[in-house]
């Protein structure tokens, strides 16, 4: 197998696999499954021309030869039918009719070359050039017959292009463009390599014919299978633009070899001047062939290559649209306006949204003929989230997967014909679907250049409203919130003008805010005005103070105003602000608080003396009834003296203890505070009973001298102690120390015995509380209201299974204390 042969053979494997590829993509689109048929075609055809070049001998080339034209006589009959293809989903009976016909036709032609005197001569060329192959001659009417027969079918096929890109649009009159620019390729190319040179006595020219169905498939199959392909123009454009650019520079190389060689030949001469010469030339070449091309291009666009539009003025239009800052609807009116004119789009367009996204609310003043759909479930969203890409329907319909062609149908459901992602932060917030070009023609490079530049302007304008909206009910939801709030704000900027008085600032300092925004804090009231004057003086820091100011029905409000001067992050002032709260009601809530405590201990006290008096006088009330009966009865009256003076000391017992929790007046005189403590531990042991407790005392060894009622004292001390006694179970340890400072004196008392609970200790203070068996829990309440009487501090910290610690904090003089 010689070169020649070989190359032929790869051609053929290229062909093979371009025509796999196209199959592949979309088995169930027609014009994918007819152009294997062409391209198979074209790879048989060079395999048998690559044949030619290994023929030993003149009849075996000239078998090959007649089967060569043979095969090649079926590339007519081909393409029309791939043409038919490109435009239908399927054959109609009427195109089965014609393609049997062309068939048939081309069977016919495929005979011609079998007839013997078709071919004159058969001879294999000797010399040192000599190329691989025959030289063949043939009968000038035969062969004459034989390209008319290919070329007019072909050429027909050809020009039956051109009315059905005409009335076909956008991807699909690109496809019929690039099957007729291949085919035209390739069929001049086999023209000038096969067909013509024949006539001139020559098919030397033959051995290159194979490698033009490379270019013909190749193009063919970029325009069938690609899913985005070029605008036909486009390749034209550029194609021609550096092929123009490529023979300008080649002559102007030479020229400027020559010009070069004229200014250097009187500097250098020989090899050296000629190797001079070459690089400069070649250097100049280099550096001019990218902007010189440009400029063709540009040359050729202005004068054979007609835009439409120019994509720069169309782009500068489009920044003065979305420079107005517009609400959607209008921008998009604009938009889609200029579209029209420009790239010839009708007036018809369909936002789609997701339900997901709250954004549907910006789409107001809409026009007519633009929409907006909420879908809960959309393919082309999905398509878009994914691909963030613009998709053209008819693209769509080179692939076979499934996901595409919903999205297909669905573009086709919404009349549209490409949709544009509208992206947010490169995050997808819809699709702008817009109908395809009214002159059929497909959206161009440029175009989708536009179209996509639109989507992300739309997206930054969506951006810019929710976030004004968001704003905007953010300053909405302030003012409400500082219009009705429970406090007095009043604030300054920093010109020192007034810019904030609110409603309650109204109320307390009995002024209009209509009166005051936009002037000086002159005009508040005398005590507010002074506040901001100290605090600018100031220049730092806040201020705390309770003010007295007359209100709006001429009322007098106590507020507590507490100022603060506003600083940006560099700390320069940026203004003042003033919040006023009422302490009038503050005081009102505190002073009824207040006064329900004392009813609801009230009641509490008034419970507990009736559970107190009733049994005494329940056992008196029985006695009196029975003493007229039994009075005769020495036992019976004796009986009754001893229990009705019991329960008689009991009652009194009870007052006592009442009168003792009441805040009342103490016989004060400076006491030693040791001695008092000590004389309670003294008659706390002689009450202890049956149980083991040991009472630990640490006492100053000096006297400590308070001034205070000893007996008072002495009565707390006791009780407190025998509190501690009755949580020890049966042994124990109670710990009593004194301590001093210069103010105040404390006393601890501390137990290791049951404890109490926080809910305990909250009601141990109470009127009656107790969780005792036995005893009337008027206990902690006398030394509550002794401690309370002496100016002193009471605090108790306990724990369930623990123990307790209280501790009496009293002045060492009456006045200088604070209420428990």
């Amino acid at each position: 197998m010689n070169s020649w042969t070989a190359a032929c053979v790869l051609t053929a494997l290229v062909n093979l696999v371009i025509a796999a590829l196209v199959y592949v993509k979309n088995p169930r689109r027609l014009a994918n499954r007819l152009f294997p048929l062409f391209s198979v075609n074209l790879a048989v055809w060079a395999i048998v021309v690559g044949f030619i070049m290994t023929a030993a001998s003149e009849e075996d080339a000239g078998r090959l030869v007649r089967l060569a034209f043979a095969v090649g006589a079926f590339l007519p009959a081909q393409f029309n039918v791939l043409a038919i293809g490109v435009t239908r989903r399927f054959l109609e009976r009427k195109h089965l009719w014609t393609a049997g016909f062309l068939y048939a036709l081309s069977a016919a032609v495929a005979a011609v070359p079998f007839i013997p005197s078709f071919i004159h001569s058969v001879s294999f060329p000797s010399g040192r050039l000599r190329l691989p192959g025959p030289e063949v001659t043939y009968d000038t009417v035969l062969f004459s017959i034989y390209c008319v027969a290919v070329i007019v079918p072909m050429l027909a096929g050809l020009l039956s292009l051109g009315p059905r890109w005409n009335t076909a649009t956008g991807v699909r009159r690109a496809e019929l463009q690039y099957l007729f620019l291949g085919v035209l390729a390739g069929s001049l190319w086999v023209l000038a390599t096969s067909l013509v040179p024949p006539f001139f006595g020559t098919t030397l020219p033959s051995r290159l014919a194979p490698f033009s169905s490379v270019v013909m498939s190749g193009i063919i199959a970029y325009g069938v299978a690609k899913y985005r392909i070029l605008d036909i123009q486009v390749v034209l454009e550029t194609t021609t633009a550096y092929v123009v650019t490529s023979l300008l520079l080649f002559f102007g190389y030479f020229m400027l070899v020559g010009a070069v060689s004229a200014v250097i030949s009187s500097f250098w001469g020989g090899a050296q001047l000629r190797q001079m010469t070459l690089l400069v030339a070649l250097f100049i070449v280099a550096a001019t062939f990218v902007p010189f091309k440009s400029k063709v291009q540009y040359a050729l666009r202005k004068q054979f290559f007609h835009d439409r539009y120019d994509p720069e003025e169309l782009g500068a239009e489009l920044n003065r649209v979305f420079g107005l800052h517009l609400a959607i609807g209008p921008l998009l009116e604009r938009t889609i306006a200029l579209l029209h004119d420009n790239m010839g789009i009708p007036l018809r367009a369909t936002v789609l949204v997701s339900d997901e996204l709250n954004v549907t609310g910006l789409f107001r003043g809409m026009p007519e003929w633009c929409g907006v759909r909420v879908v809960p479930e959309s393919a082309v969203l999905r398509f878009l989230a994914h691909r963030q890409d613009i998709v053209v329907g008819e693209e769509l319909e080179k692939s076979a997967d499934p996901v595409l062609q919903e999205v297909r149908e669905e573009l086709t459901e919404t009349e549209a014909d490409a949709a544009v992602p509208i992206l947010v932060n490169s995050s997808q917030v819809g699709a702008l679907c817009i109908a395809g070009k009214v002159s059929g023609e497909m959206f161009s490079r440029s175009d989708m250049r536009i179209l996509a530049r639109i989507g992300t302007e739309l997206g930054i304008a969506i951006e810019r409203l929710v976030l004004a909206d968001q704003l905007l009910k953010t300053q909405q939801f302030q003012s409400y919130l500082l219009e009705h709030a429970p406090i007095g704000v009043i604030a300054t900027d920093e010109r020192n003008t007034l810019t904030v008085f609110n409603r309650e600032a109204e109320h307390l300092a009995g002024l209009s805010r209509e009166t005051l925004i936009g002037h000086s804090p002159s005009r508040l009231p005398a005590p507010l005005r002074t506040v901001f004057e100290e605090l600018l003086t100031a220049g730092k820091g806040t201020l705390d103070r309770e003010l007295s100011v007359h209100g709006a029905n001429g009322t007098r409000n106590t507020v507590r105003a507490m100022a603060e001067l506003l600083t940006d992050e560099r700390g320069s002032p940026v203004g003042a602000e003033l919040i006023l709260v009422d302490l009038s009601r503050v005081r009102q809530l505190e002073e009824q608080v207040r006064r329900n405590e004392r009813l609801a201990a009230l009641g509490v006290i008034a419970a507990g003396i009736a559970h107190e008096i009733r049994n005494p006088l329940v056992s008196l009330r029985t006695f009196a009834q029975l003493l007229p009966e039994r009075y005769e009865d020495v036992e019976f009256r004796n009986a009754f003296s001893t229990i009705a003076l019991r329960e008689i000391d009991r009652m009194v017992r009870l007052v006592e203890d009442i009168l003792l929790t009441r805040p009342g007046s103490c016989e004060l005189r400076e006491v030693d505070l040791v001695q008092v403590v000590k004389g309670a531990v003294v008659m706390f042991e002689a009450q202890r009973g049956s149980k083991e407790i040991v009472v630990r005392q640490e006492f100053p060894s000096q006297s400590v001298p308070v001034v205070a009622d000893a007996e008072r004292l002495h009565q707390a001390f006791l009780n407190i102690l025998l509190n501690s006694r009755d949580a020890i179970e049966k042994k124990g340890e109670i710990v009593v120390r004194i301590s001093e400072t210069d103010e105040w004196v404390s006393i601890l008392c501390e137990d290791n015995g049951c404890g109490m609970t926080q809910e305990e200790m909250r009601h141990m203070c109470d009127p009656f509380f107790t969780t005792k068996q036995r005893g009337i829990g008027l206990g902690l309440s006398i030394v509550a209201g002794i401690v309370q009487d002496h100016g002193g501090r009471l605090s108790v910290d306990s724990a369930k299974g623990v123990g307790t610690r209280l501790i009496i904090d009293l002045p060492r003089k009456v006045g200088k204390g604070a209420s428990a």
